[in-house]
């Protein structure tokens, strides 16, 4: 794959995150993604400190890949669901100050078509968001669990507000029994980004994360998809577990360095 955009989550990476910005730089890494929730914040990054974080990043020759919002419980959960969509729509608006096109979430998973309730709930929350990520340049999406595929195609197909892509996680297809290939060639249309996570089946927590390349994931097999595809956004490696971050952090992006290399 000659065109393989690589980037690191630094949320997890420890120090400041100038600390996590330069480890970035270190693995060789063309950018970074951002927690819009507990890293950088809304309240913290208005206009003057949105520009300064961005002039820190050209310093380093890094670019603003992707950000992230962690959420708490399902967007769809009635309990506080006008709060849940108005943070997430004042990361949309963040995301759009750092120049970024794309923030990546999770939802839930996906009610069933009979609970029209919350199968409701979930597609006005998301047409809220989608409406006003239209209006400031920002692609919300969705982050891949164990939805199957037509469940996902279907809530896309749903919301016509405005676009909605999907954030491929390959570990999150393995935690639910799900090929991360075929859910990615089912899906080539709407994908926006792409997680570097791997992980194995574990019979009692369903999956264990584990460092890339010691999983499940045909990353030869999924690089070589992406480069059938043409995609042309970015692959952001993340560790959220682990006792050696960093390290795993930077075996990870030379790791997929060398497979794309056809290694």
């Amino acid at each position: 794959m000659d065109t393989l955009q690589l980037a690191v989550a630094t949320s997890g990476l420890g120090g400041s995150l100038r600390d996590s910005i330069a480890v970035a730089a270190q693995s060789g890494a063309g950018g970074v993604q951002f927690d819009l929730r507990s890293e950088v914040t809304a309240d913290q990054f208005g206009e003057t400190a949105s520009l300064q974080l961005r002039h820190l990043l050209g310093e380093y020759s890094l670019q603003i890949a992707s950000t992230t919002f962690p959420l708490r419980r399902p967007l769809y959960d009635p309990l506080e669901i006008d709060g849940r969509v108005h943070v997430v729509k004042e990361a949309i608006r963040l995301c759009a100050r750092l120049k970024c096109r794309i923030l990546t979430l999770r939802v839930g998973r996906i009610p069933d078509r009979e609970d029209l309730e919350n199968r409701a709930r979930l597609q006005g929350a998301l047409g809220d968001i989608a409406r006003l990520g239209m209006k400031e340049g920002v692609t919300p999406a969705i982050t891949t669990s164990g939805d199957a595929v037509s469940e996902l195609l279907s809530l896309l197909e749903e919301v016509k507000d405005g676009p909605v892509g999907i954030d491929l996680d390959p570990a999150g297809c393995i935690s639910g029994q799900l090929s991360p290939i075929a859910v990615l060639k089912s899906l080539h249309n709407s994908v926006q980004h792409i997680q570097a996570r791997d992980a194995v089946r574990d019979l009692e927590a369903g999956s264990t994360e584990v460092a890339l390349g010691r999983g499940e994931t045909p990353w030869d097999e999924l690089l070589a998809t992406l480069a059938d595809m043409r995609y042309g956004g970015w692959v952001t490696v993340r560790r959220t577990t682990g006792e050696q971050r960093r390290q795993d952090v930077l075996n990870a992006v030379r790791y997929l360095r060398t497979v794309a290399a056809g290694g």
